[in-house]
């Protein structure tokens, strides 16, 4: 069975059409993939600079026991998990986590 002219340049016309879009949408993942993750790094670099004075507020006051509370109340407002370590590297307060930090009771 012979194809016709048309089929056979649709066909191919076709194919490119399949291989050029295929070569984009793998290009531009890549690039909505960077641009996500730089977006992402800032909006927490901006959280940070936020939380700085209020944190720094609370220690220099003496109240880190409402430190906690507070990063508890603001992780489940804003959807993302906050915590606060110390120079030291121990966690003075987090977001999620569900049992006393350094042997509280």
């Amino acid at each position: 069975m012979k194809r016709s002219f048309f089929s056979k340049i649709f066909f191919g016309y076709l194919l490119i059409i399949f291989a050029l879009s295929s070569l984009i949408l793998v290009l531009s993942l890549n690039t909505i993939r960077k641009f996500y993750r730089d977006t992402l790094t800032d909006h927490l670099k901006t959280l940070g600079y936020t939380l700085n004075s209020e944190v720094a507020h609370l220690l220099e006051t003496g109240r880190a026991n409402q430190l906690d509370g507070f990063i508890k109340n603001l992780g489940s407002k804003i959807h993302t998990r906050v915590t606060i370590i110390a120079m030291d590297g121990n966690v003075l307060a987090d977001s999620e986590q569900k049992y006393p930090i350094d042997g509280e009771s």
